[in-house]
């Protein structure tokens, strides 16, 4: 009595199986087949991603392409802070320069371009040139020996000290700011070649990066498309 509805169940799971497997394009024994090569693509694609998630901690990246990023900007940045520096530390050095000759030859430094557009030191030429007026008409009303001319001579002298200390303090901060100048474009341009060398070991980091990302993404295709099918 029980065999009829024994074949009845078989008939209707083979029917089942064999529609289920005409709409989905597997049978039961390919579907069994896809869920084992999904678990092995799922263990190779934790091995791939584990090694390339090492391979970001032991260099110290949260993003690549983030610190890539970085990397350039910093080698960018400073290379745009030479290329700043480097007119004014020759405009500073041409000054230098200048003020050395100026006193090799036994000249005046008041006389240089720095000094002259100071205001300070345009201030005293100003009142040393009233000064100088001032005394030409005592001269010529009262006579070079007018006890009343002395002050004026004083005023003038005076007047020439402290142009002569303006002068030499311009050519003291000129010569500062030369050294600092070129300090600061040593300890650049050995900034600019550590930053090369970080680029260069980065450049080769990308390459063992992108054989780890081409090696994760390979194996993420297919076992997506498994498991979609799935």
């Amino acid at each position: 009595p029980g065999e009829p509805q024994r074949i009845l169940h078989a008939v209707l799971a083979a029917y089942m199986n064999d529609s289920r497997a005409r709409r989905l394009g597997v049978s039961e024994e390919g579907l069994d087949e896809l869920r084992r090569k999904a678990e092995i693509l799922r263990q190779k694609l934790a091995t791939a991603t584990g090694a390339l998630q090492t391979f970001m901690v032991e260099n110290d990246m949260v993003s690549f392409e983030k610190s890539q990023n970085v990397i350039m900007d910093r080698l960018r940045d400073l290379s745009k802070e030479l290329t700043t520096l480097q007119p004014r530390r020759m405009a500073l050095q041409a000054g230098v320069e200048a003020a050395d000759a100026a006193i090799a030859n036994g000249e005046s430094v008041t006389s240089l371009p720095d000094v002259i557009d100071n205001l300070v030191v345009k201030d005293l030429k100003l009142e040393l040139s009233r000064l100088g007026n001032e005394y030409s008409q005592l001269v010529q009303r009262l006579g070079e020996n007018h006890p009343n001319l002395q002050a004026t001579l004083t005023q003038i002298h005076t007047l020439q000290t402290k142009l002569a200390m303006e002068a030499n303090a311009i050519v003291s901060s000129l010569r500062t700011q030369y050294q600092q100048a070129m300090v600061e474009e040593r300890l650049l341009s050995e900034a600019i070649e550590a930053q090369q060398q970080e680029v260069y070991r980065f450049n080769q980091l990308t390459t063992e990066y992108d054989v780890l990302r081409r090696t994760a993404d390979s194996i993420e295709g297919p076992y997506t498309t498994i498991t979609r099918r799935i």
